[in-house]
């Protein structure tokens, strides 16, 4: 089964937070690529300086961090996979007609529910309760690791 991690799930496995150890083993136990897009790098990137900006990281953890994620890209562990953004961003439309009112959802996240329908993913991790929530609405299986 093909699984879309969006990027709160990508950042944990970069940056040590609460929840790292269950995406980490997760993931290890997958032991398949992670598929990545431009908006999970863009996402992820800006996540990180914001880190910086916000003094929860240095400069120099935050250039290791991106390093790492190269190395990962390299060595297969991230996987750069295609999307068709016009298809997507449609999708992502049809998406948050259905399930914002219903979710709070941000266009984000509707987008990342929809590249996950795109690439036929049947499982979304996620460690953020708006998409989680829009996932499951939109019948992708969830798996939140933030649950004991």
């Amino acid at each position: 089964m093909q699984t879309y991690y969006d990027t709160s799930a990508l950042i944990a496995l970069y940056v040590v937070e609460e929840h790292t150890g269950a995406v980490e083993a997760h993931t290890a136990a997958a032991g398949v690529p992670i598929m990545i897009h431009h908006l999970h790098r863009l996402e992820a990137e800006n996540g990180l300086r914001a880190k910086v900006f916000r003094k929860e990281m240095k400069e120099a953890q935050c250039r290791e961090v991106l390093d790492r994620i190269e190395r990962d890209i390299a060595r297969g562990l991230l996987a750069p996979t295609a999307v068709r953004w016009g298809d997507a961003f449609r999708e992502a439309r049809r998406v948050s007609t259905l399930v914002t009112r219903h979710s709070g959802c941000r266009s984000l996240d509707a987008l990342h529910i929809a590249v996950a329908l795109h690439w036929e993913c049947r499982l979304l991790i996620s460690l953020d309760d708006r998409q989680i929530k829009a996932a499951s609405l939109a019948r992708l299986k969830v798996l939140d690791l933030r649950a004991p």
